[in-house]
């Protein structure tokens, strides 16, 4: 239950000084008193002190005593007074009041109008306040909490003709504090926010009187259920978005019992920010367009938020293609003549080009609608499908006399010049047409035409603009009798499908052509069926779960299939990729490169792991080639899905990493702005990742960690020194540095910094790096171990050398 109080304080001290008083009237001082009206409480002082030098001096004054430097006779002429009251207080919420003061000086001679004269010069200064007072408490910080209960208590000291106003300010940040609640009660309740803030403002009406804010406490608590938490983005850039006011989030939650709600605000500098603003409903991120922006997720109860999506220019969505398939399929997709094709092993092919499609595909029709009766046809394209939209029919009235009725077939365009009489009237009936169509064998290649409901064709027609059929439909099963296949690709543009042995192949540029003896069996009898297919430069690559085979030749009378392996072949048809000019694949004991004359294992060294792997699915293992790494997704020992990725290194020949956590189903990229991304989809979750998008943690720095072996240099039993170690490094974008631990006979004995300059290109820093700088003497076996910590500006290892001396030998150990 956070409580704030706060007296309304004052300064601890506090100074004035009166206009100055011109004495130069007095001639001779005979009598002289300073004196004051005040209220000095316990803890205050008020001291009242005077200059007659232009307040180069000052001297303490007494109450109801001669004014200090001014004595019996004096002429004061050329003579001003300055009084200055000095206030004090050691308690924040009580002042010292002048109330008044007054100067007073007889003199026996002054002048008026330069002539002498007998009198008396009194001066009365009245302390007055200034008319409206505003005072500001701190903030007090309520993003942990949802109020269910707050108050607002204050005492105040109100003279007549002032007020004492007591209000709550509410707001997302302390700089938009903007919306005001008056406290009328002490005791009210307040509305909250993130923050609130109090705030009191003093009125006097004349001046002569000042009200007093004495204490204000607010006071807020949340029941059991009342806890709020706010997650804060990092800065977020989008200076090169097209529309910066296009901002969309969405969020993949949890509700449970809670609920979760999403602000948003921007900046043209990262540093100046609007105000937050609720995003909408349906994502949209309604804040100020700006170079810069950052989220504020806010939960409640035991909502949770298992990922966010924040998008410009266009809002991510996914398209149902199709549905309905049966379960227990693997989806394979490939691309011809801008339809995409889908096959799973089970169901028949289906197609999809971003258009409208059906179960059953429909055939396009135009109803004319003609002036008249009895004159309206119906036009019915042959073929079912979209393509029947294209079909354009025309109506033209030849403009002369006697002219015969002619049908003229231009591609897709149908055009009927219509019979007239000798007058050059249209006589054409619609039942003419009909006949004219049916005679007519390009025409009716396209449409078949017929009366209209309620018409009988007797009537005359007229002349019709140029009117497209329309309501043409493609179904989205793939026609012409293809295979169920369960692979597909496209390769010399024709169609490749796979079922068991047997590779299907379309007709030359039609997906919808499937001549009944175009296949290619792949050795049907030895036991195995084809597991996947690559296209490789003019070739196809055709792998069973233990061999492999590549299809050459142009054309049916030119495809030739020969075996490339014979003992070693993928398992897994989503492994098959082209890396540089080998062709990878996963088989059941690992990782494999092939250049067609042999199959390497390149694996090897991870065979103990490759062994804990589920055998029973490595057939999903997915691969995929991108800036120099290979990425073998795999699923664990007991996971039913791939939630393993190794990566290997092609320019080091060597395995760099073994991520887990990363659930990876397929693979693919995307080309934006000239640039290439990779992607994974998700094996666990509907989702879909950006790989090597930068070396963070959420814009936080992570740690990095490489450690070798242990080196015992072929002699074991030999003590040896250790020297100097050779860092071969690329540098990154900006200096860096990067840590070096040593271990010498499996015992850690210290460490040292190593900096590292920036650099470009391909430039390689040389770095000494000395043993004896972590306190390293010697010893039988030594490992290394390095550490960086990366925000987005990581250094790249190429080499480490290790010189030692044993036995009054100095070998070098290159790793």
């Amino acid at each position: 239950m956070p409580i704030w109080a706060d007296l309304v304080s004052y300064k601890e001290s506090g100074m004035r000084i009166t206009p100055p008083l011109d004495l130069s009237q007095i001639a001779s001082v005979t009598y002289n008193r300073i004196s004051w009206d005040a209220d000095v409480p316990e803890s205050t002082s008020l001291i009242i002190e005077t200059s007659l030098d232009g307040g180069v001096t000052w001297q303490e004054a007494v109450n109801g005593r001669e004014i200090p430097g001014i004595n019996y006779g004096d002429n004061l002429s050329g003579v001003s007074l300055l009084v200055r009251q000095r206030f004090a207080t050691s308690i924040s919420n009580v002042t010292p009041v002048l109330e008044n003061l007054t100067v007073m000086i007889e003199s026996t001679v002054y002048y008026r109008n330069n002539t002498p004269a007998i009198g008396e010069l009194v001066m009365n200064f009245v302390s007055k306040y200034k008319r409206e007072g505003i005072w500001y408490g701190p903030l007090m910080d309520l993003r942990s909490m949802v109020i269910s209960k707050s108050s607002a208590v204050f005492t105040r000291s109100v003279p007549a003709e002032t007020e004492a106003i007591f209000s709550v300010g509410r707001g997302k940040s302390a700089d938009h504090i903007d919306q005001w609640q008056d406290i009328t009660t002490s005791g009210g309740s307040f509305e909250g926010d993130w923050y609130v803030r109090p705030r009191v403002i003093l009125r006097s009406a004349d001046g002569l009187a000042t009200p007093h804010a004495i204490s204000f406490t607010l006071m807020a608590e949340s029941d059991s259920e009342g806890k709020r938490g706010i997650w804060f983005s990092p800065t977020i850039d989008v200076s090169m978005t097209a529309d910066k006011g296009s901002g969309n989030i969405s969020l993949e939650c949890e509700f449970n019992d809670g609920v979760v709600v999403v602000w948003s605000r921007s900046s043209p500098d990262g540093v100046v920010w609007t105000r937050w603003e609720a995003a909408e409903v349906a994502g949209a991120l309604v804040h100020e367009p700006n170079d810069y922006i950052q989220l504020a997720i806010v939960l409640t109860g035991t909502a949770e938020v298992e990922s966010l999506t924040i998008s410009f220019d266009g809002r991510p969505s996914a398209v149902l293609l199709t549905s309905e398939f049966s379960p227990g399929g693997q989806y394979n997709f490939a691309t011809l003549l801008d339809y995409m094709v889908i096959v799973n092993g089970i169901d028949p092919p289906r197609k999809f080009d971003g258009g409208q499609f059906q179960k059953e595909a429909s055939a396009a029709t135009l109803t004319t609608d003609l002036p008249g009766d009895n004159n309206d046809l119906v036009f019915t394209a042959k073929a079912k499908g979209k393509r029947g939209n294209e079909i354009m029919i025309k109506y033209v009235d030849p403009g002369e006399p006697e002219h015969k009725l002619e049908v003229k077939t231009v591609g897709n365009e149908i055009t009927i010049i219509l019979a007239t009489d000798e007058d050059g009237n249209i006589i054409t009936k619609a039942e003419e047409i009909i006949e004219a169509i049916e005679k007519d064998m390009d025409a009716s290649y396209f449409v078949k035409v017929e009366n209209a409901p309620g018409n009988d064709g007797s009537g005359v027609v007229t002349a019709m603009d140029e009117t497209y059929l329309s309501g043409g439909v493609d179904s989205e099963f793939v026609e012409g009798n293809p295979p169920n296949g369960k692979y597909v690709i496209a390769h010399k543009n024709r169609l490749w499908m796979v079922r068991g042995s047997r590779l299907y192949f379309s007709e030359l540029l039609d997906l919808e052509e499937w001549p009944v003896l175009n296949f290619i069996d792949i050795s049907p009898n030895d036991g195995d069926e084809i597991t996947g297919l690559l296209t490789y430069g003019d070739y196809l690559i055709i792998t069973k779960a233990h061999s492999l085979w590549m299809l050459t030749g142009d054309g049916f009378e030119t495809f030739a299939v020969r075996r490339i392996h014979s003992e070693r072949g993928a398992y897994a048809p989503r492994s098959l990729i082209t890396v540089n000019d080998f062709v990878c694949f996963v088989s059941d004991d690992g990782i494999y490169f092939t250049d067609f004359t042999q199959a390497v294992l390149i694996s090897e060294r991870l065979r103990s792991f490759w062994r804990t792997l589920n055998a029973r699915r490595i057939s999903q293992a997915a691969s995929w080639f991108y800036d120099h790494k290979l990425y073998v997704a795999v699923p664990s020992g007991n996971s039913l899905k791939n939630d393993v990725v190794i990566v290997y290194d092609v320019l080091r020949q060597a395995f760099v990493g073994i991520y887990k956590g990363w659930n990876v189903s397929c693979w693919t990229s995307f080309k934006e702005g000239g640039r290439i991304y990779s992607y994974y989809g998700h094996s666990d979750k509907t989702m879909v990742t950006q790989i090597a998008s930068g070396y963070s943690d959420n814009g936080n720095p992570y740690l990095m960690r490489w450690r070798s072996k242990e080196f015992d240099f072929k002699t074991p039993e030999i003590y040896k020194r250790f020297n100097v170690m050779l860092f071969q490094i690329s540098p990154a974008a900006i200096d860096a540095e990067i840590i070096v631990k040593f271990y010498v006979d499996g015992s850690y004995i210290g460490e040292t910094a190593v900096s590292v300059p920036q650099g470009i290109g391909n430039m390689i820093h040389n770095i000494r790096v000395l043993a004896s700088k972590a306190g390293v003497v010697g010893g039988h076996r030594l490992a290394l171990e390095v550490v960086q910590e990366v925000l987005n500006n990581p250094v790249g290892i190429q080499l480490i050398s290790i010189e030692y001396v044993a036995h009054g030998i100095k070998p070098t150990v290159f790793r």
